[in-house]
């Protein structure tokens, strides 16, 4: 699998893309620090995962995530990130799947990672 992380903060972006390639099943890991970077990246590769965070300037996470899906890629799997209560709360009411809240560790990633795996064996 090939992810790619996105978060305007660099030390939780690195952290991000540590664990990430913490996993045997993912490939390849890519950061990005700004989401117009990551939009450019999808249009030319192939990316199975996306882990974001949701507040970032100029776009959040889930207008990001909507603009993938309408644009480039309708089936990229998005697992958001916050550190936030008050849009962690938010993304639950709205019913996100693939949702990681501040700070997270393995299992917590693993949980989301299996996730997308179920779902791309019921295809």
């Amino acid at each position: 699998m090939k992810m790619i992380c996105v978060d305007d903060e660099r030390i939780a972006l690195d952290a991000m893309c540590e664990l990430c390639n913490e996993f045997d099943e993912v490939e390849e890991v890519v950061g990005f620090n700004k989401v117009s970077l990551a939009i450019n990246y999808i249009k030319e590769n192939d990316v199975d995962v996306v882990l974001t965070d949701i507040m970032m300037p100029v776009m959040n996470g889930f207008e990001f995530a909507d603009k993938v899906r309408k644009e480039l890629k309708k089936d990229c799997y998005f697992i958001f990130t916050t550190g936030f209560s008050e849009v962690a709360d938010e993304a639950t009411r709205m019913g996100k799947h693939g949702f990681i809240r501040k700070p997270f560790g393995l299992n917590e990633l693993k949980k989301e990672l299996d996730y997308y795996k179920q779902e791309q064996a019921s295809k």
